[in-house]
């Protein structure tokens, strides 16, 4: 049977809504999305690097969900969702395919990163911008490829699950502006599919084992500096309110371990005990 080791709002998500599609049977091994799972050893022996999404069929392990999508539609269906290499819509099909990673998710992490994983403080709203108009370009392409479709190449094909997937997510971040009429009637058509419902509701946060929530949020370079194990624990989910407390108490660290901060106890310190009165 297929395992799929899967993190919440990932590309991962690609391969469970593929699997749904293609209704084939499959385990998966859901974990958060966060260093302790990811970069843990046992993961690491699956993905050098600790990503997600990774594919085990049997004696087979396989990442990367573009190489994922063509091993299981040629191991496992026969080359079902695309077309015949003799079909006239085959370069087509190719080339959506390939659109994605190689267009759309290339300034949309860049989105990500500036928009949700850094703290305000080291967002670069230059950085941010370049990457939603750049976005904003590699979009119109896909809006004007749909007029008169309702998929990428008229039927449903694997192509719409890799670039469906980021038009998706562009939408759902509110880069897919309202001059893009077709690609937002395309997002709507494929959230409606029921084996994206499926897999879309499965890519909720997962909590760890005890309840502990984890936080989208990196620490301070200050923090960091002196505990290295708090750098980059940018997770899955937290609450407005868990995000701002958390922050109040790195500010409260940050405004109490300074070299001013320390000069203003040794001011204090002084003064109560009479020696600068």
């Amino acid at each position: 049977m297929l395992k799929l080791h899967f993190a919440p709002q990932s590309r991962a998500g690609r391969i469970l809504w593929l699997l749904e599609e293609l209704q084939l049977p499959y385990e998966l091994n859901a974990m958060a999305f966060h260093p302790k799972d990811l970069k843990s050893d046992e993961h690491r022996s699956r993905h050098p690097l600790g990503r997600i999404p990774v594919l085990d069929d049997g004696d087979v392990s396989i990442y990367e969900s573009g190489a994922i999508v063509e091993y299981v539609m040629a191991r496992h269906k026969d080359g079902g969702l695309k077309p015949a290499v003799e079909d006239p819509m085959f370069p087509e099909y190719l080339q959506w395919f390939h659109y994605c990673e190689g267009m759309v998710m290339p300034p949309m992490n860049t989105i990500v990163v500036h928009t949700i994983l850094l703290p305000e403080d080291r967002r670069d709203p230059v950085v941010l911008g370049q990457a939603q108009r750049l976005l904003n370009k590699a979009l119109h392409p896909v809006n004007e490829a749909l007029e008169g479709r309702d998929y990428l190449i008229g039927d449903f094909s694997a192509a719409d699950i890799m670039l469906g997937h980021a038009c998706f997510m562009s939408n759902r971040m509110g880069c897919v502006s309202d001059d893009m009429p077709n690609l937002k009637a395309y997002v709507q058509r494929i959230t409606e599919r029921p084996a994206f419902q499926t897999a879309i509701n499965m890519t909720k946060p997962v909590t760890r084992l005890g309840g502990t929530r984890r936080i989208a949020y990196l620490a301070p370079r200050g923090l960091a500096s002196k505990h290295r194990s708090y750098r980059v624990k940018a997770t899955d989910y937290c609450t407005g309110l868990e995000r701002i407390g958390y922050r109040m108490r790195w500010r409260w660290w940050r405004w109490h371990n300074t070299p001013a901060a320390n000069c203003r106890w040794w001011v204090w310190w002084r003064q109560h005990n009479g020696s600068m009165r």
